[in-house]
């Protein structure tokens, strides 16, 4: 009798065998690996100087270059005020003041900011993974595994990465996405810190650029589509996170009217 195994297509025993080794490997293990290529796939940055925007937002920003001391400056002002005192609708201060850190320790030396700008990238693609592998509820872990991996790998994120200003960009993300994450740890568990922790997140998010107000459209999307349960709960999170967008767009309105 004609063994079954023998008609099935070898490259989907080569797929099956990729999946059932991602799927009994250990997530901290996982977390480390999609680290490390993603540091890895842009190492060759960290030789680079500042370019573009980086000058506006660093190496020619007064603000950024006073250290940690101007942070109050930095939050009440416009994003590029210390910047030949330009003037524009942008608020964006959460990359500025990590610049401004970076500053009292590096000074201009391009190096320190570059590997910045890689491990927040790094992080960002562990946190999508961990949130798309809590999403399907630990049971799509390999489709997970995959779509971080596109991500940490694809060529289009290359401009955001090699360009320290873009640091905007990646904290945006990296905020945002996890705010998401912990919002839907809540939603599981019932735990208020998780609440907490989730918009406080995505007000930083929110700071980092303006974009993160699209998660304003996402997070009903993802309780309404993704989670059945308790209404209470999705009560709490639209209200909690709709108390954040409104009080980022007070700030903004605040800063940006003056």
């Amino acid at each position: 009798m004609a063994n079954p195994a023998n008609n099935i297509n070898p490259a989907n025993r080569s797929d099956g065998y990729i999946t059932g080794l991602v799927s009994g490997f250990p997530k901290f293990k996982i977390y480390v690996l999609l680290f490390a290529l993603s540091f890895l796939a842009y190492a060759n940055t960290l030789k680079n100087g500042f370019v573009g925007d980086d000058v506006s937002a660093i190496s020619m920003n007064k603000f950024v270059q006073q250290g940690p001391s101007a942070i109050p400056e930095l939050l009440t002002t416009r994003y590029r005020a210390g910047f030949r005192d330009k003037v524009e609708n942008l608020y964006r201060p959460l990359s500025l003041v990590l610049f401004s850190a970076i500053y009292a320790g590096a000074g201009l030396n391009p190096w320190p900011y570059h590997l910045a700008a890689i491990l927040i990238f790094a992080c960002c693609v562990v946190v999508l993974f961990k949130f798309l592998d809590e999403l399907f509820h630990r049971q799509q872990t390999p489709a997970a595994f995959f779509a971080a991996l596109l991500f940490a790998l694809h060529p289009i994120h290359t401009e955001v990465v090699a360009n320290v200003k873009s640091c905007d960009e990646s904290l945006c993300f990296l905020s945002s996405f996890a705010g998401l994450l912990l919002l839907l740890q809540y939603f599981d568990t019932g735990s208020v810190s998780k609440l907490v922790l989730g918009c406080g997140s995505l007000f930083f998010g929110l700071m980092a650029k303006e974009s993160a107000i699209t998660f304003a459209a996402l997070i009903p999307v993802v309780f309404v589509f993704w989670r059945d349960g308790s209404t209470a709960r999705k009560r709490a999170i639209v209200l909690g996170t709709g108390t954040t967008f409104a009080v980022y767009l007070l700030l903004r309105y605040m800063v940006l009217a003056k």
